[in-house]
C-alpha cells in the first residue's frame, strides 16, 4: 500500500500546536487483522497553576477520557477517515510506545516524561487504516535520576522501582485493603490518587500550562466533610463527569475514614 503523504500533511496541519504526536505502524496484531495500519500516539497535557489538596490534579479538572476522545474527535472528524481512538483504556501500551516515538522518556517514578509540560501529560491513541509515514522524535533524555520522586513518597514505593502495590495513588482506588495497606494509605493526606512524585521534579516543576480549555482549572468542589452527607446517587449525579466517579462513593468513604482515624 502507498503512504498516504497528502493525509499526513492533512493531520499535521490539524494537530493544535500545544498537543505533539508521533506515528508508526500498528502494531497490534487484533486490529491489524481488521484493516488499521497506522497508530498516532499523542500526548495531552493538563498542567495548571492552581493547586489541589484531597484530589490529585487529574482528579479535580473534567474526566479526561471523555476531553481526550473529543479532542482527538476535534481533529479527525473533519478529515473524513475512519478511525478509532484510545485513552488510558487502551490496547497498548501507552507509555513505553510514547517513549519509542520520542514524546517523552519515561522517568524513575514511572510516569512519561515530557520537555515541555513534565508529566502532568494524559496519552491518547487513533488507529487509523490508511499507511502514513512514520513520525518520531529522538527520546529525550530528560529524566536525571536526582532522586527527588524517591524521597516525596511518603510508602517508599520507588526506591527499589516502581512498586504499584504500594503507591498511594493505586491504594486509594483499591476496592479493598488490608490492615497494612490502610496503614501505608495514612501516610498520605490524599482521598483520590497523588501527586507528590510529580510536584517534587525538576522538569515538572518547570511544566508550561495546558493549551486544553478544559484542563487549565480545577473544577472540582469536594470536600471530606461534604462526602460525608452524600449518598451513591448524589454523588453520581454531582460527579459523574470526573475520573474517579466510575469506582462510586464508598471507596472515597472509606479513605476518608482512615484519613480520620489517622488525625484522631
Amino acid at each position: 500500500m502507498e503512504m498516504n503523504q497528502t493525509l499526513a500533511r492533512q493531520i499535521e496541519n490539524a494537530f493544535p500546536k500545544w498537543i505533539r504526536y508521533g506515528m508508526m505502524p500498528n502494531p497490534n496484531t487484533k486490529y491489524y487483522k481488521l484493516g488499521y495500519r497506522t497508530l498516532i500516539v499523542a500526548v495531552f497535557p493538563y498542567s495548571y497553576p492552581q493547586k489541589t489538596n484531597a484530589f490529585s490534579k487529574y482528579a479535580s479538572i473534567p474526566d479526561y477520557h471523555r476531553v481526550v476522545k473529543e479532542e482527538l474527535a476535534a481533529i479527525f472528524d473533519p478529515l473524513g477517515v475512519e478511525y478509532l481512538s484510545f485513552t488510558d483504556i487502551s490496547p497498548f501500551p501507552e507509555k513505553q510506545l510514547a517513549q519509542e516515538l520520542g514524546l517523552g522518556q519515561i522517568g524513575k517514578h514511572n510516569l512519561l516524561l515530557t520537555k515541555d509540560y513534565g508529566s502532568f501529560v494524559f496519552i491518547g491513541e487513533v488507529l487509523l487504516k490508511e499507511e502514513l509515514p512514520e513520525k518520531k522524535y529522538q527520546i529525550p533524555e530528560l529524566c536525571t535520576g536526582c532522586g527527588a520522586c524517591v524521597s516525596a513518597c511518603p510508602t517508599n514505593s520507588l526506591e527499589y522501582g516502581f512498586c504499584k502495590g504500594s503507591c498511594l495513588s493505586f491504594l486509594t482506588q483499591k476496592k479493598t485493603l488490608t490492615p497494612e495497606e490502610e496503614a501505608m494509605l495514612q501516610k498520605g493526606d490524599t482521598l483520590w490518587g497523588c501527586d507528590l512524585c510529580q510536584l517534587v521534579c525538576p522538569v515538572t516543576k518547570n511544566a508550561v500550562l495546558t493549551g486544553i480549555e478544559a484542563f487549565q482549572k480545577p473544577v472540582l468542589e469536594l470536600t471530606k466533610e461534604k462526602l460525608k452527607t452524600l449518598t451513591q446517587e448524589e454523588f453520581q449525579e454531582i460527579y459523574h463527569d470526573f475520573a474517579f466517579c466510575y469506582k462510586g462513593i464508598e471507596i472515597l468513604k472509606r479513605n476518608a475514614r482512615l484519613l480520620d482515624e489517622k488525625e484522631i
